[in-house]
């Protein structure tokens, strides 16, 4: 479609930080033309918290509340002059708040495509069909007009996941345009709800772009792992007596495991089957051998020359830096000496490595210089050199290249706007692996902390191609799942999550996050408990 004409309901030019965000990437007209604001009047949120709950919340923002805080107001004044604006009249329906009959008229005549409410309470009625799109809402918005603390619900449940949803209403009824599932913190509720908040900021301009590009709602790379959440309450005195009760507790007993044992990484191989990952009992995996003071994760496996290379996070136990480190696999399986192959004086993890014309490049994480950088082998494998930084300024993580239908696709998990890191893949592709690496229309691809975040390389298996993705849902790299890949192209990504594969597979293992095959073996890596 042509350049969006977009209005906006609020009741003031006072806003929180995140949907000042919002309106200032609608003020810069990429995708839209921010077209009207409409001043409501009448129709505020209705319901008031308990004083307990209230004062728990400002305890909870003093402890653990980010400096960038999702919720701080910021006035809009200024961002909103240039803008036509029209106060209008809220008439109260019995399923919420219409305008005015002369309002309705008005807001019609100025041909919006879109309306979207960042403000009052739930509107209704034929305010809904004013716009072509009509009302676009956030979800977790219709918490605030029932007088509930919103994405609180879920910490003092103990979800494992929480879901924000931007969604459009119409006289017809309701569609999710976007929907996205972050790891809730079970500690604070602050933290929960900042960063839900600042990565929801975004979507608007992804629903946005998802119709100019023609493509059908939901715009957020489904299906998704469905759940299903009772609906939010008010919490009551001993929801929250309860909630800081547990939390008190989960801390202490956290910390007294803590200062006697710790969770170490370790890698583990076996030889290769013929049955399909997906359906295999994931027995026999023997873990290499690992010195005292260090731990071994992130395994990549790479067969050449009729040799197998096993590339890995080599990490200092005690301050936690990691260094990219080799060992080679002989024809049993046994890993030979290790030794270090990269080193910075930054953390280095993730060194994932591939062959391309006859050359060996490695990307490792860089996350902690913002950067994406590529390496080239002059000495395969032991010697490596900087060949190009391939994204600056960008927090990224486990960047993963898969060479398909005569381009090389990167994907790698990033947080652009201030969410969770492990929440969104975005994909990129490029001709050449120094080229210019451009991002994908449908970006970013996944939008879901239980199978984001790269888990290894993708794959070919029983005449599928399958993709490893992180499930940290409930913790870092806690499992991973095997998702298949169903459409990959220049304009298009689908996948389909089938297996869930969790640390089950070594005796006392509570993580896994890295699989890896190439020749004859395949590696995963294990986290377990460890005396310190």
């Amino acid at each position: 479609m042509a350049s969006a004409r977009v209005g906006i309901v609020v009741c003031g030019s006072v806003l929180p930080a995140w949907q000042h965000r919002i309106v200032w990437e609608l003020s810069q007209g990429e995708r839209a033309a921010l077209a009207l604001v409409v001043e409501l009047a009448g129709a505020r949120a209705r319901g008031t918290r308990g004083f307990v709950f209230r004062a728990y919340e400002r305890i909870d923002q003093r402890l653990f509340g980010a400096p960038r805080d999702a919720t701080t107001p910021v006035d809009a004044t200024a961002l909103l002059a240039p803008v036509p604006r029209r106060s209008a009249r809220a008439v109260r329906r019995s399923e919420g708040w219409d305008l005015a009959p002369r309002d309705l008229e008005a807001l019609r005549g100025a041909q919006i495509d879109v309306l979207i409410q960042l403000g009052g309470g739930t509107l209704a009625g034929a305010v809904l069909d004013a716009a072509r799109l009509g009302v676009w809402t956030f979800a977790h918005d219709d918490d605030v007009r029932r007088g509930i603390a919103p994405l609180c619900a879920e910490v003092l449940r103990g979800d494992e996941v929480t879901e924000t949803r931007l969604v459009a209403r119409t006289g017809a009824g309701e569609r999710v345009l976007y929907r996205s599932w972050a790891g809730t913190n079970p500690n604070s509720l602050a933290r929960n709800r900042g960063a839900a908040l600042w990565k929801s900021a975004d979507f608007v301009a992804r629903a946005l772009r998802g119709f100019e590009e023609g493509r059908e709602p939901p715009f957020d790379g489904g299906p998704t792992l469905e759940r299903t959440a009772p609906a939010p309450r008010a919490p009551r005195a001993r929801d929250v007596a309860r909630f800081a009760a547990a939390s008190v507790m989960r801390v202490a007993r956290n910390r007294s495991r803590l200062r006697h044992h710790e969770r170490i990484w370790f890698v583990a191989i076996r030889r290769r089957r013929a049955e399909p990952l997906v359906d295999d009992a994931l027995d026999g995996f023997e873990p290499l051998s690992c010195p005292a003071d260090r731990f071994h994760a992130d395994p990549i496996l790479v067969h050449h020359r009729g040799a197998h290379h096993l590339f890995f996070e080599d990490g200092d136990r005690a301050s936690g830096l990691g260094a990219i480190a080799w060992r080679p696999i002989g024809t049993d399986g046994r890993a030979g000496e290790s030794r270090i192959v990269m080193r910075a004086d930054h953390h280095l993890s993730y060194p994932f490595v591939f062959e391309w014309r006859g050359a060996h490049f490695m990307i490792p994480e860089t996350s902690e210089k913002g950067t994406i950088e590529i390496h080239r082998a002059t000495e395969f494998p032991l010697r490596w050199q900087l060949e190009k930084v391939l994204f600056r300024d960008v927090v990224a993580v486990d960047s993963t290249v898969l060479e398909h239908g005569g381009r090389l696709w990167l994907f790698t998990a990033m947080s652009p706007g201030g969410g969770g890191l492990n929440d969104e893949l975005f994909l990129f592709s490029a001709e050449h692996p120094l080229g210019d690496w451009t991002p994908h229309p449908a970006n970013p691809i996944v939008s879901d902390v239980r199978r984001a975040r790269p888990a290894g390389p993708l794959f070919w298996d029983a005449g599928a191609l399958w993709r490893p993705g992180q499930d940290c849902a409930a913790d870092y790299g806690a499992a991973f799942w095997l998702s298949r890949v169903d459409a990959l192209d220049a304009r298009s990504y689908r996948e389909t999550p089938v297996r869930r594969i969790d640390a089950s597979w070594t005796p006392g293992g509570v993580c896994t996050h890295t699989y890896a095959r190439a020749g004859d073996f395949e590696v995963l890596d294990g986290r377990t408990w460890q005396p310190r």
